[in-house]
């Protein structure tokens, strides 16, 4: 996740970072203590995670307005 708005080369820039971080054993020994579970590897392309994002928005949008919540 980045601002709206976000340079394209700081995207991925990022999504470099976060692929070299879940490949390294020590950080998802880490995640894995936290009770973390990674997604598909798919998922970690920006592109792909967009459209997973805006998909599941999509789906549980109603029940998130039911519920009242809202995103600052």
């Amino acid at each position: 996740m980045a601002p709206k708005g976000t340079p394209q080369p700081i995207i991925e820039k990022l999504a470099s970072a976060l692929q070299a971080a879940i490949a390294d054993p020590a950080v998802l020994k880490r995640l894995d203590e936290f009770g973390a579970q990674l997604g598909p590897k798919e998922l970690s392309a920006p592109d792909n995670f967009g459209k997973f994002f805006r998909a599941e928005a999509a789906k549980w949008r109603p029940v998130i307005t039911a519920a009242g919540a809202y995103a600052d």
